[in-house]
């Protein structure tokens, strides 16, 4: 797994977010991600 922000391996997992997907932190630069992240698209319609 590599860190989204700076690119490096150097990642340990870090609990898990609201919907259960685990989360990474960077020992580079310290940032926290979610492990695979989805984003859903909201039409404009919905927006709206």
């Amino acid at each position: 797994m590599l860190c989204p922000v700076c690119g490096s391996e150097n990642v340990v997992k870090n609990g898990t977010v609201h919907n259960g997907k685990p989360k990474v932190m960077c020992k580079d630069c310290g940032r926290q991600s979610a492990g695979n992240p989805e984003n859903k698209n909201i039409s404009q319609e919905t927006k709206d």
